[in-house]
């Protein structure tokens, strides 16, 4: 009770501090130095704003990164679900512009949040995919949700509204254009619609076993990647509770069943990431720069150089580092 009075005040006092629309720098944690707009009111979070967001998240790549499991230079990203680019930028950043991440983004209003991510963190690798991901070509109804952050091909209410949105799947988007390398490592999270982007991607995972970050959003999503596991041979290492995923079969709430943030891998990975779990809490040079923190004095945005706003909000109050 104590916990979530704290919480509500924390949110309070920084929505004084930070405005909506305005343009802030991250100041510590492993989004450290890249700027983001803050679109709406519940982006204003102090988690994210504190570096707590996600962050062991952002530990466990780093560490598969420095044991191997995916490339240390030059690797190929797949941001599935990217939104606003969080992790695009992160992926740009750690790899220093040295990587392609192709970041889908079905939303044409989150689509232009996502290029001003890019444009703000002058982001050189990434390359924005106006597709959902589905398991074949074509059209599809997508349903925007309340946040930026919850679009999604499954309708959430009787009533939402919903656009026409295109679609592909991976196995087109990579084996039939040799401009799209295979992807060394994927992010998923749409919300549920992995029940849909998993059957479109079966030859990918057969032959380039990419590893995989999935957050898993229901039941049927559970499932889903159930089979995956199961037909492939992989295995998965559940974030929550950082332990491995026993029973291929089960969804929530089964405790050792399929749910949660997994890291999904082949056979031949397995070693690998769990040395790269055995590491994680090892700090690497990347992820010890981030606990710094940037001191608050860094030189405003000219205001001639803000990205717009489109009128609405305030900019003030807009940093980026020196």
């Amino acid at each position: 009770m104590i916990g979530k009075i704290l919480r509500k005040a924390a949110k309070s006092a920084f929505r004084t501090i930070f405005c909506r629309h305005g343009v802030y720098v991250m100041r510590m944690g492993p989004l450290k130095g890249l700027a983001f707009r803050f679109h709406e009111l519940e982006d204003i979070s102090p988690d994210f704003i504190l570096g707590k967001w996600e962050r062991s998240h952002f530990e466990f790549i780093d560490s598969l990164r420095n044991t191997g499991v995916i490339p240390k230079e030059n690797a190929i990203i797949c941001d599935i679900g990217a939104n606003v680019g969080v992790y695009s930028a992160w992926f740009d950043r750690l790899y220093q512009g040295r990587c392609i991440v192709f970041a889908f983004e079905p939303s044409t209003t989150v689509r232009d949040w996502l290029s001003e991510t890019i444009a703000l963190n002058k982001c050189v690798s990434i390359r924005v995919v106006p597709f959902a991901v589905a398991e074949k070509k074509g059209n599809v109804t997508f349903y925007p949700g309340g946040h930026h952050s919850t679009g999604s091909m499954h309708q959430p209410g009787t009533n939402a509204a919903s656009v026409t949105v295109d679609a592909i799947d991976l196995d087109s988007f990579f084996f039939d254009d040799s401009s799209h390398p295979v992807p060394h490592f994927m992010k998923i999270d749409i919300e549920g619609a992995g029940t849909h982007a998993l059957l479109g991607m079966r030859r990918l995972v057969r032959e380039a076993e990419p590893v995989i970050l999935m957050d898993s959003h229901s039941v049927k999503e559970d499932a889903a990647i159930g089979s995956l596991l199961k037909e492939n041979g992989w295995s998965a290492f559940r974030l929550d509770t950082e332990k491995w995923v026993e029973d291929h079969g089960a969804t929530a709430p089964v405790e050792n069943g399929v749910w949660g943030t997994m890291l999904l891998c082949s056979a031949s990975k397995k070693t690998g990431v769990q040395a790269s779990v055995d590491r994680k809490f090892e700090k690497t040079p990347f992820m010890a720069a981030t606990e710094k923190v940037i001191p608050a004095f860094e030189r405003p945005i000219p205001r001639n150089q803000r990205p717009s706003s489109n009128g609405a909000g305030s900019d003030t109050g807009a940093f980026f580092p020196p």
